[in-house]
């Protein structure tokens, strides 16, 4: 699921919208759960039920009804690139998530950053917003020159990749 959530590549749709389906929901959260959780960041679209107040996990219907949403707003992406809440990802969207409440955001942007542009402006995501405010202004200013990448598109350390290829 980490991994998942950290590519936001809706090629892994199709697997997590299995997950959803098919395992058992027990415990909080639930491998299913988490899996259309992770949907949702990459489709934009939260068909998940949240959890019962006794933490009892999504009923196995509601998941299935939350992974044919998922499924079909999958098949209106292109799985070629990558994506924020049904967005082709960009640098901007990376450093919103600088400033998410949860660290597996926060931690995810500033990894991914990095390995998008070679670039290290001295984020560090165990430490506080304060301590971050220089680094975060540095990120927000390289934004806005979105190369070595477009919209969705694959780059490591500054030089772009060819998108993954699509199974068929």
């Amino acid at each position: 699921m980490d991994a998942a959530v950290s590519l936001r590549t809706p090629t892994l749709g199709p697997a997590l919208c299995d997950v959803a389906e098919r395992t058992t929901s027990r415990g909080f959260p639930s491998p299913s759960d988490e899996a259309l959780r992770v949907l949702a960041t990459i489709t934009g679209i939260d068909s998940a039920d949240p959890a019962g107040d006794d933490g009892s996990a999504t009923p196995l219907a509601t998941r299935r009804r939350g992974a044919i949403v998922q499924r079909t707003a999958l098949a209106e992406l292109d799985m070629r690139l990558r994506y924020h809440a049904g967005e082709p990802l960009t640098l901007a969207h990376l450093v919103e998530d600088l400033t998410s409440i949860h660290h597996g955001p926060v931690s995810d942007a500033a990894y991914a950053l990095q390995a998008i542009t070679g670039e290290d402006f001295g984020f560090d995501p165990d430490d506080d917003l304060i301590a971050n405010l220089d680094a975060l202004e540095a990120w927000r200013a390289r934004a806005k020159q979105p190369s070595p990448v477009g919209p969705g598109e694959w780059a490591f350390h500054g030089k772009p990749l060819p998108p993954p290829e699509v199974p068929v």
